[in-house]
């Protein structure tokens, strides 16, 4: 350039200077200023931060702040993170404008509890040996050693025992289980995470030990102590036990408390058959003894037709003449093997003996006018109908005892003692027609447990009028006649 001349440079362009801003703000929890949450600064219409910062962990007007500096004028959303640990939802602030040269200070932010989403426990009860307890009570035991949730098992075959308690808050619990029978137990530390059922196994129950019960007693007869009655319990939970020989004593031990009917059968030796309903406690209970009456001379045939002949002079008395018609189709020798033992055509006669009560007034414990029980005094017939009783559980018992020493059928002997823990139990109740119907069947099983071990016999069954069938086979190797009792 010369001296003294101008240079052009041209033309210049000038660009106005903008000036950033800032956000700055809070962060609160449910306790107050919360610091550690994280704050993402957004651009409106991206999904990109451009900065991110956490809230203030320092004590305090710097707990829970936060602040963005040099930020470009435009509108943004802040991302806000609750700490982590925390059981808090995030949160989003929307449409934060920031000016240049200014600080945008945004409305505090709260962060609120997430919403909790429960859980639950499940598993199986079980015994001893690993089989499955249903209708066993299961429950759910917080912190707090508040039951908070109960179940009961159920299910069947493998699934037996299982439980599921559902709608439990995350957490430790205990699990308290209890059932009829068996020790309580209670299992600790079980873990409940939200949206999880977490199975816990198995929780085995033992078995809650019952001292059992012991007694004993004497059976005597007319002449004094019985040696070889045979004494049972209904429900057979122990084998049958018999008297001693001089004594008349019997003992049973390890039987479980609870209410039996104890029976003491004497056939052979001639005595009728006694029963009662005991109930047994833990230990050593009171003696039960029985004293039993003897068969009348001649059996159970000569008995009823004894009670015939007693009938027949009544005949002023229509209950009498029809109760004297029906026993006297009993003699005939096509029923009878013996004075105490029937053919197989046996259950015929305790039709009709069960009719002849029922006509006596034996049917139910209101006799026949269903108005309350006939006294004795005001009835002379009610004398009858003990005996007739008596005379269909001595057959009925008499076959039992056949049929179990010649080796029955295992499952028509069950029948017929269960049975005759019936009749007794009608008898115990005064109910003398339905006792003998109950005989019937009693005898009925035992014929046919002979017929399924020995095969069908005479009779209606193949083999000649007499009807004889299995028990006269029975007889002949006992070595029994029409004249003696079968043993």
């Amino acid at each position: 350039m010369s001296a003294g001349a101008t240079n052009n440079i041209g033309a210049l362009t000038l660009t106005a200077s903008v000036t950033n801003g800032g956000i700055s703000g809070v962060v609160n929890g449910p306790n107050g200023a919360l610091g550690g949450a994280g704050i993402a600064l957004v651009p409106a219409g991206s999904n990109t931060p451009v900065a991110t910062t956490q809230s203030g962990t320092g004590p305090g007007t710097g707990n829970g702040r936060f602040s963005f500096a040099d930020v470009d004028p435009g509108t943004y959303s802040l991302v806000v993170s609750p700490p982590a640990g925390t059981n808090l939802q995030g949160h989003v602030v929307l449409g934060v404008v920031v000016n240049g040269g200014s600080t945008t200070a945004v409305t505090p932010i709260t962060l609120t509890a997430a919403p909790v989403v429960n859980g639950g426990l499940s598993g199986t009860v079980v015994g001893a040996n690993n089989a499955g307890i249903n209708g066993a009570t299961v429950q759910a035991i917080n912190a707090s050693d508040a039951v908070v949730g109960t179940a009961t098992t159920s299910g069947t075959g493998g699934a037996a025992g299982g439980f599921t308690i559902g709608n439990l808050p995350p957490g430790t619990y205990s699990l308290r289980v209890s059932a009829p029978g068996f020790v309580t137990q209670t299992v600790a530390n079980k873990n409940v995470t939200g949206n999880n059922t977490n199975n816990v196994g198995q929780i085995t129950l033992a078995a809650v030990m019952v001292p059992k019960a012991t007694f004993s007693g004497t059976v005597l007869g007319p002449n004094g102590p019985v040696a070889g009655a045979t004494v049972s319990l209904t429900p057979a939970v122990v084998s049958p036990t018999t008297t001693g020989l001089n004594t008349g004593q019997y003992t049973f031990t390890n039987v479980a408390p609870g209410t039996y009917l104890l029976s003491v059968s004497a056939v052979a030796q001639g005595l009728n058959p006694a029963s009662r309903t005991i109930t047994l406690v833990s230990g050593t209970n009171a003696a039960e003894n029985f004293t039993l009456t003897a068969v009348p001379t001649g059996g159970v045939r000569a008995d009823l037709a004894a009670i015939a002949i007693a009938l027949s002079g009544m005949p002023n008395n229509p209950q009498a003449r029809h109760a004297l018609k029906t026993l006297n189709k009993l003699n005939d020798g096509k029923f009878w093997v013996n004075n105490n033992a029937l053919t197989s055509q046996g259950k015929k006669v305790f039709d009709q003996v069960a009719k002849a009560a029922g006509q006596l007034g034996g049917k139910g414990k209101h006799g026949g006018g269903g108005h309350g029980p006939t006294p004795a005094a005001t009835n002379p017939l009610a004398a009858f109908l003990p005996r007739l009783a008596n005379d269909a559980q001595q057959l009925a018992t008499t076959q039992i005892s056949l049929s179990t020493t010649a080796g029955g059928d295992p499952k028509e002997l069950a029948k017929a003692n269960e049975e005759k823990a019936k009749a007794l139990a009608a008898l115990a109740a005064g109910d003398y027609k339905k006792a003998i119907d109950h005989f019937g069947k009693a005898w009925e099983h035992a014929e046919h447990a002979i017929k399924k071990k020995h095969g069908n016999g005479g009779g209606n069954n193949g083999g000649g009028n007499n009807g004889n069938g299995s028990v006269t086979k029975i007889l002949s190797v006992q070595g029994a006649s029409n004249t003696h009792r079968p043993t």
